[in-house]
């Protein structure tokens, strides 16, 4: 770690732990979630790579609201999903920055992956796989990332899916097509 940091116990002993945001933690903890799927990987028969990409007329938007900390003389900026009104974030941020970002997308908005999507999805595609008597009731494991398109920052979502049954593995691109209604799916 880069920048560690000291806490005192509950029972009074000192203890150096990672910061968990330098780039040695961020990288160390990659790390160490590419082992557990890699692990998965070689526990399951099946294994299979989806991308799920909310089309332009369902990706989640958020606002601005642009704030001062003038204890600390920073700007700041809090962003509100458009459709529900939830505070989704709040950051340190310049203004500029802010709009920059909002001027690479398609519709000069900001996107994000709204993570309950995700699973929503996960939740239908289940049940579809549960109510097939084919598929013996499998259960499906799966790790999961958004990240956002390098040119218009469509937000989008890779998930690792895990599971033994071959009558699944026939039918999975089927079962995730007709469980992801928010756009397209890979």
């Amino acid at each position: 770690c880069e920048h560690p940091k000291v806490i005192t116990t509950r029972d009074n002993r000192r203890m150096v732990v990672s910061c968990g945001k330098c780039r040695s933690c961020l990288i160390q903890r990659m790390r160490s979630k590419s082992l557990v799927c890699a692990e998965q990987e070689k526990q399951s028969k099946y294994t299979f790579f989806v991308t799920l990409t909310y089309d332009r007329y369902n990706v989640p938007r958020m606002y601005p609201v642009y704030l001062k900390d003038i204890a600390r003389n920073l700007q700041y900026v809090e962003l509100y999903d458009e459709e529900t009104g939830e505070l989704v974030s709040s950051c340190y941020y310049p203004h500029s920055k802010v709009k920059q970002l909002m001027s690479r997308s398609d519709d000069k908005k900001l996107h994000y992956a709204r993570y309950s999507d995700l699973q929503k999805f996960v939740k239908r595609l289940r049940r579809r796989i549960s109510n097939n008597k084919i598929y013996n009731n499998e259960k499906i494991k799966y790790y999961s990332v958004s990240e956002y398109g390098p040119r218009t920052f469509r937000p989008h979502f890779h998930c690792l899916f895990y599971f033994d049954d071959p009558n699944l593995a026939q039918d999975f691109g089927k079962l995730v097509h007709s469980s992801w209604s928010l756009g397209y799916t890979y």
